[in-house]
């Protein structure tokens, strides 16, 4: 899979640092040893200390381009995209004033951050206090919201609830009816009111987090089989019918989601459980698909097609 994390040839780094001594993305970026790190930290280290501007554009014979404009970084000229005429920035600094809301300002929360593309997407993950537990073990899921900004003119600026079972570092998204897990602002002239009002999301995370819980121990006591393992592969994968089922890309997705259930990390103790069968094709979508690059993975595991991969064996096995 190959990196999509921003160089930065003025400071001669990549845009990336991560906490804890986790290893940073394909080894690039920054690793610090400190258990969780601040704002300051994250902005120093992961090169987000920069600004973006919106341009005028004109077409190459100079006639303006009325409606439109450039998104540019203020310390490079690059250009990361072109949006309408009412899209307001928001700028890096500004993000972390979305957890100054909950946290209070200049604490020690942020596990990862980094910049993806030429600065086109900026991603932020900080850890909560609530965290999951299965009863009568250690087996404990961590509650960290994933924040992602972009200044291409893409998408919103996203919050969005992410359990990661510690054991194996599985990411174990789930969306359910009755609890909200996702907060999303968009760069209107509304966007910097928003972030700095955004402490619901302290409620929103409560509920969500003591809802899933309650699902992951439920999983955890309902009994599954091998072969309804292998037919949960078949159902998730399988869209092409029976000439598809025996292709060789179901016959190695079946393999490693295998591989992932027996043998993956923390799974000795779960085998043969819901809880089990969940994790081994979380531990597949996050370990060892293959991805285009860096930013299709972060992308496809937080809400694109492997999130929806996931949300789908999440119902299935609660059925």
């Amino acid at each position: 899979m190959a990196h999509n994390i921003e160089y930065n040839e003025q400071k001669g780094k990549h845009s990336f640092v991560s906490a804890n001594n986790i290893t940073a993305w394909h080894g690039l970026g920054q690793v610090l040893p400190d258990k969780l790190l601040t704002a300051e930290q994250c902005i120093r280290e992961a090169n987000l200390d920069f600004e973006v501007v919106l341009h005028e554009m004109r077409s190459v014979s100079s006639i303006d381009i009325p409606n439109y404009k450039a998104v540019i970084r203020s310390d490079n000229n690059a250009v990361l995209g072109v949006v309408g005429s009412k899209y307001v920035p928001v700028q890096n600094l500004q993000a972390f004033e979305f957890f100054d809301s909950i946290v209070g300002e200049n604490k020690a929360i942020y596990e990862t951050a980094g910049i993806l593309g030429k600065g086109e997407v900026l991603f932020l993950t900080a850890s909560m206090p609530d965290y999951i537990r299965i009863s009568g073990t250690d087996d404990i899921t961590k509650i960290f919201v994933v924040l992602k900004s972009s200044h291409d003119g893409s998408g919103a600026i996203k919050a969005m609830i992410t359990p990661v079972r510690v054991v194996c570092q599985n990411t174990l998204n789930a969306a359910m009816d009755s609890a909200k897990k996702t907060v999303s602002i968009r760069h209107t002239i509304t966007a910097e009111i928003k972030l700095k009002s955004a402490a619901s999301l302290v409620g929103i995370t409560k509920n969500y987090v003591s809802n899933l819980n309650q699902a992951f121990n439920t999983m955890s006591k309902v009994r599954i089989s091998d072969q309804a393992y292998k037919e949960l592969i078949e159902t998730l994968f399988v869209t092409g019918g029976k000439q598809e089922k025996d292709s060789s890309r179901i016959l190695n997705i079946r393999s490693a989601c295998m591989e992932s259930y027996f043998n993956g990390v923390g799974q000795e103790n779960i085998i043969g459980t819901a809880w089990g069968a969940y994790n081994g094709i979380s531990h597949y979508l996050d370990h060892m698909k293959v991805y285009q690059n860096d930013k299709s993975r972060f992308e496809s595991i937080l809400e694109g097609n492997s999130s929806t991969i996931l949300q789908n064996a999440f119902d299935i096995l609660l059925s």
